[in-house]
């Protein structure tokens, strides 16, 4: 998605959203501006600062929106033909439109809804899955090389037991303790959930930038309801 952003549409994408387009235009019934291709056109280019020639303003009224032109050169170069008189052949109007609607973001928007993610992001209503004791172990392959995850004994039998390096624990309790790096305050009695979250979202000093393993330490909330009730309690300095 950010790099259609950044790079706008390719040339070859543009040509596949014109193919589709006129397919769907020459399938449709109807008064040729009144056909849903004809007016997804012409919502992109009007959102795009462009104009559609030979139509003094849009479907719904409003007068085309060129933008701050500084010549008769610059206005012709967005204006662009209805879609029932675009021809791929010709080159003018293709590239005119291109260059149009290639950053447009309702355009990319719908090539990737049409396009790019119903053919490279499929998903099937029935999956095979496996959990990490059946990937460690020997029921689907014969030999591991590694087992990642959080350290720990509970490791399936066949890759034996875990191997620690010496001294992590104390690194990692030295570093939890070590007062220049954490601290720690006391929670009064009878806290509640609702109560911990109101003091995270409206303390000044300091101010709380992150929750790690938020679904641990706050139980009854998912991730997302964490967000939003922090963000429904304060947070007003956060950006975003």
């Amino acid at each position: 998605v950010l790099a259609y952003r950044y790079t706008g549409l390719r040339k070859d994408d543009f040509i596949d959203i014109i193919d589709g387009m006129t397919a769907q235009f020459s399938q449709e019934i109807g008064p040729a501006r009144d056909r849903e291709s004809s007016q997804r056109h012409e919502k992109w280019v009007f959102s795009a600062g462009g104009a559609i020639r030979g139509l003094k303003t849009t479907r719904e009224g409003q007068a085309w929106s060129l933008g701050p032109l500084s010549s008769e050169e610059d206005q012709a170069a967005k204006e662009v033909v209805q879609l029932k008189f675009l021809q791929k052949s010709n080159k003018e109007q293709m590239d005119k439109l291109f260059e149009l609607i290639r950053f447009e973001p309702l355009v990319i928007h719908y090539y990737l809804q049409r396009t790019i993610f119903p053919t490279h992001m499929r998903s099937q209503r029935m999956k095979i899955s496996a959990s990490g004791q059946a990937v460690g172990g020997d029921m689907l392959v014969g030999k591991r090389v590694g087992f990642s995850g959080t350290p720990s004994d509970l490791l399936p039998q066949e890759l034996g037991r875990c191997d620690y390096e010496t001294g992590d624990d104390g690194m990692m309790l030295t570093t939890c303790l070590d007062r220049n790096v954490t601290s720690y305050e006391f929670i009064e009695d009878q806290w509640t959930v609702e109560h911990l979250l109101q003091r995270i979202a409206t303390t000044e000093n300091p101010r709380y930038h992150a929750l790690i393993d938020t679904g641990a330490l706050i139980t009854g909330y998912s991730n997302q309801e964490v967000a939003e009730q922090l963000l429904e309690r304060g947070l007003t300095w956060c950006e975003g």
